[in-house]
């Protein structure tokens, strides 16, 4: 699984089904990763209950620098193991990895141009019950739909064109 992820830098190739799987195996990992990183730092209990600021307070005092070092290591890792499998599904469909990407990020960048992210704020209340009291934060988040419909069209591509499709004879 290490050649999958981080080995065949130029040569490998992905069909469709195990990109996906890969994909997804990546994500969760992931995932468990930064949530397991963050429960160890004791910012888990914080977060749930909604209080964003006692749990950077949290990360701060639970190891702080030599943990969100180890975090921004596995980051990076996770970024080149996805990035990896990403060129080799392209390479497999029969494209150019290299002028594929840069053409992907120069109509991200178009996009998002063209239109805007808006923000998305979303918030919540406080909620009190004669056992505990739950607190929710407020969050903005950008996002650029035509920009999102494009990520969604390149990932159903990469999943369901078949092998060589593009290869030139």
């Amino acid at each position: 699984m290490k050649d999958i992820y981080f080995g065949e830098w130029k040569s490998g190739r992905l069909k469709g089904l195990p990109y996906l799987g890969y994909y997804f195996l990546m994500f969760f990992l992931f995932a468990l990763i930064m949530f397991g990183g963050v429960f160890l730092l004791g910012g888990l209990g914080n977060m749930m209950n909604g209080n964003m600021g006692a749990m950077g307070e949290s990360l701060k005092s639970g190891g702080g620098m030599v943990a969100g070092l180890l975090l921004m290591v596995a980051f990076i890792a996770f970024a080149a193991g996805q990035f990896n499998i990403f060129a080799k599904r392209i390479r497999d469909m029969g494209l150019p990895v290299l002028w594929t990407v840069v053409g992907i990020i120069i109509l991200s960048i178009l996009l998002n141009i063209v239109f805007p992210p808006h923000e998305v704020v979303m918030q919540s209340a406080t909620v009190a019950t004669a056992n505990s009291t739950m607190q929710s934060a407020s969050t903005t988040v950008s996002t650029s739909g035509p920009a999102n419909v494009l990520n969604l069209i390149i990932f159903l591509a990469l999943i369901f064109v078949p092998s060589d499709t593009f290869k030139r004879s």
